[in-house]
C-alpha cells in the first residue's frame, strides 16, 4: 500500500506539472529562480557553468526560507532530491562517472602480500624505501604545520600580493566553512581524474563560483596560485635532441626517435599542479592568522571554546553584567555612577567585582557568582584602578561581539551540521542538480504540500494558484529577514567619533569598515557573505520588483487544433530526429519528453 500510495502522489504532481498554466509560471518565474539557485549552488563544475547544488545545500535554501521542517520533512525532500531530473547529458558528469574516487590515480591499489616469508621481507623493503626519501622541510606556525613554500603566511611583514592572497584564502575558508563542505567536495566534479589536484585555471574557477564581496581579479588569482605551487620537480621526458630531421619527416617538425632515451627535466608552469593537501594547509594557516587578528581587536569574537581562561572569565562575567544591564535598563555610565560613592572617577577592580555580582546575584538564573578575577582581561589586579572609559569600552566590546555573531549566525538544523547524515559534498557521480532540478524540486514541494497537509480549502485550489500560494509564502519568509537584518542595523551603536581615543590599545577598531590594501588603488579584500545575506545585500527586492520573463510562444502552438494533439505530434517529431526510442522511465521517457518540449 505505501508503494502504490508514493507512486500515486508522485504521478499526480508530475501531472500538475503538465498542466499549461504551471508551463507559463515556471516560464515566468525562471529569473527568479535563476538567481536563489546562484546564491545556492555548493559545487562547481569544470564546465563552469551554473554549478550543483548538493543535498545539503537544498536543505540550507529550505531551511532559510521557512519550508523546512514546516512544510516539507526531510524523507520527503531527499525523495524529491533523488527523484529530480539532473543534467546527466553533460560531458564532465559522464566522465566524473568513471573516475573512482576511493582510489586515486596516483596511488595504484597494492596488491595483496603473500603469506610466509615473503609477508616480513615486503614489510622491510617498504621501511628501507620509505627511510630513503628525504622528508619535507617546512615549519610549524600557531602550532600547525606548514609545508616550506608556504613560509609566506608566518612573516610578520608581508608584501601587497601575500597580504591579498592570505585574505583571498580567508575568504576561501569562511566560505567553506559555511557551506561545510572540504577542499575535495569543493573539487569534486573538477578533478575529473582523481588525482587530488588542481591547476591555476581550475583555481580561477572555483574562485569565481564563489562570487565574494570584492571579487579578486584574475592577477590576484595567478598571484595566489604562484605562491601556492610548490617548486618544480622532475618529470621523465624523451630526450628532444634525439629526434628525426626534417627531411626524414616528411617536411613535418622533427619528432621525437621511437629509440630516444627517457632523460628528467624540471616541471614548466604549465605541468605544475597544486594538490588538494597543500590548498588544505594553507586555508588552515589564514583561519589560524584570521583569528590571531581578532584576538588583538576584540577577543570576545572569538569561539568560547578556543578562548583562554582569562578570557573566557571576562566573556561570563561581562556578557551577563551586560544582560543584567539590559535587563534593568541601566546605561554602562550610570551604573559605574552609581558605583562611584565618593565621585573619583574611578573604581577598583575588586570593589567592582564586588558590587557587580551583587547586582548580578539579584536577577534569577546568574551563572557567574564563582567568577574571580575577571578584569585580568585588561592587567587589572583587584587593587588596581579602573576608569569609566575603560570599563565603558570592555562592555561595547562585548556588545558589539554579541552583535557581530546575532548577524553572522545562521540557525543550521542537526541534519544540515552533521554532514555524514545527509550526504557528502557530491552526493551523486552521475548527474548535475542545476537549476532545472532546482525548480522541479522546489514546485514539488508546494503541491505536495498543499495535495496532502493543507486545508481542505486549499487543496481545492488548482495548481497554478498552489504555486502563487509557494510564491507568496517565499516573499513573506524573505521580507521577514530583510526586516529582521533592519532592525538588527538600526540597533548598532553610533560609531565613536574619531576626536575620542581609545582608552586601552587593545580596545576595538575605531572603525567598522572592512580592511583596504596598502596599494594605490585601496581595493577592499574579498569577503564571503551566506546566501540569504548576499540576496537580501544585492538583491533587496527579489521578490517585490518581480516582474515575469516573457514567454515566446512556438510556432506549433499558434495552430488553431487541439494543442493536446500538435503538442504530441511535436513530441514524436522530435523522437524521430533524435534516432531514439520511448524508454518507460528516465529523461527518455514519454513524460520527460513531453515536458522538456512544453
Amino acid at each position: 500500500y505505501g508503494q502504490t500510495f508514493a507512486l500515486l502522489k508522485g504521478e499526480k504532481t508530475l501531472g500538475q506539472l503538465f498542466e499549461p498554466e504551471v508551463l507559463r509560471f515556471v516560464a515566468e518565474t525562471c529569473l527568479l529562480f535563476k538567481t536563489i539557485f546562484q546564491a545556492y549552488a555548493d559545487i562547481p563544475t569544470a564546465s563552469g557553468g551554473e554549478g550543483h547544488m548538493s543535498m545539503k545545500a537544498l536543505l540550507r535554501f529550505c531551511k532559510d526560507f521557512g519550508l523546512f521542517p514546516d512544510k516539507v520533512d526531510y524523507q520527503t525532500l531527499n525523495w524529491i532530491y533523488m527523484s529530480a531530473e539532473g543534467d546527466n547529458g553533460r560531458k564532465d558528469a559522464r566522465k566524473l562517472s568513471l573516475s573512482n574516487p576511493k582510489v586515486p590515480v596516483s596511488e595504484p591499489q597494492q596488491p595483496p602480500s603473500e603469506k610466509g616469508p615473503q609477508k616480513g621481507r615486503q614489510k622491510r623493503r617498504n621501511a628501507a624505501a620509505a627511510s630513503a626519501i628525504p622528508p619535507e622541510d617546512g615549519l610549524v606556525y600557531l602550532n600547525h604545520w606548514l609545508k616550506g613554500h608556504l613560509s609566506w603566511m608566518a612573516k610578520d611583514h608581508m608584501s601587497e600580493e601575500e597580504i591579498r592572497s592570505c585574505f583571498i584564502l580567508t575568504a576561501m575558508d569562511d566560505w567553506m566553512l559555511s557551506h561545510n563542505l572540504k577542499v575535495v567536495d569543493v573539487f569534486s566534479h573538477i578533478d575529473k581524474t582523481g588525482k587530488g589536484s588542481f591547476t591555476d585555471k581550475d583555481l580561477a574557477l572555483v574562485v569565481d563560483f564563489m562570487d565574494f564581496e570584492d571579487p579578486p581579479t584574475q592577477q590576484d588569482i595567478t598571484g595566489l596560485a604562484a605562491l601556492l605551487r610548490p617548486p618544480p620537480g622532475i618529470v621523465a621526458r624523451r630526450d628532444s635532441t634525439a629526434s628525426i630531421p626534417e627531411s626524414q619527416a616528411g617536411g613535418r617538425s622533427p619528432v621525437p626517435a621511437a629509440g630516444a632515451q627517457m632523460m628528467l627535466f624540471p616541471e614548466t608552469i604549465s605541468e605544475q599542479v597544486i594538490d588538494f593537501a597543500t590548498l588544505q594547509m594553507a586555508l588552515i594557516a589564514a583561519r589560524l592568522a584570521k583569528e590571531k587578528r581578532s584576538r588583538l581587536t576584540n577577543c570576545f569574537l572569538k569561539d568560547f571554546a578556543k578562548m583562554t581562561k582569562v578570557e573566557s572569565k571576562a566573556s561570563i562575567f561581562l556578557r551577563e553584567l551586560l544582560a543584567t544591564l539590559e535587563y534593568r535598563k541601566i546605561t554602562p555610565e550610570s551604573l559605574f555612577r552609581m558605583f562611584d560613592t565618593d565621585n573619583s572617577g574611578f573604581l577598583t577592580a575588586g570593589n567592582l567585582t564586588v558590587q557587580a555580582h551583587a547586582l548580578m546575584r539579584m536577577r534569577e538564573k546568574s551563572s557567574v557568582v564563582a567568577v574571580e578575577d575577571p578584569f585580568d582581561i585588561i592587567d587589572k589586579s583587584p587593587e588596581d584602578k579602573i576608569m569609566l572609559q575603560e570599563f565603558i569600552d570592555l562592555l561595547e566590546e562585548v556588545k558589539e561581539a554579541n552583535r557581530i555573531r546575532e548577524m553572522n549566525h545562521e540557525e543550521k538544523h542537526p541534519l544540515f551540521i552533521v554532514a555524514s547524515s545527509v550526504q557528502p559534498g557530491a552526493p551523486s557521480k552521475r548527474r548535475i542538480f542545476g537549476q532545472r532540478a532546482f525548480v522541479e524540486t522546489l514546485l514539488k514541494i508546494g503541491l505536495l504540500h498543499l495535495n496532502s497537509h493543507a486545508t481542505a480549502l486549499q487543496e481545492q485550489l488548482s495548481s497554478v494558484h498552489k504555486l502563487l500560494w509557494l510564491f507568496l509564502f517565499l516573499h513573506w519568509h524573505f521580507d521577514c529577514s530583510q526586516r529582521k537584518v533592519a532592525a538588527m542595523l538600526r540597533e548598532m551603536p553610533p560609531s565613536r567619533p574619531a576626536s575620542q581615543p581609545p582608552s586601552r590599545p587593545s580596545s576595538r577598531p575605531m572603525s567598522r569598515s572592512r580592511p583596504l590594501s596598502r596599494g594605490d588603488n585601496r581595493r577592499r579584500f574579498p569577503k564571503h557573505l551566506p546566501p540569504l545575506r548576499r540576496l537580501l545585500a544585492r538583491h533587496p527586492l527579489l521578490f517585490a520588483a518581480f516582474e515575469g520573463a516573457p514567454v515566446e510562444t512556438p510556432e506549433w502552438a499558434t495552430h488553431s487544433e487541439e494543442l493536446a494533439d500538435v503538442l504530441l505530434h511535436n513530441c514524436l517529431r522530435q523522437i524521430e530526429a533524435d534516432g531514439s526510442r520511448i524508454l518507460a522511465q528516465g529523461p527518455k521517457s514519454l513524460d520527460r519528453v513531453l515536458l522538456a518540449v512544453a
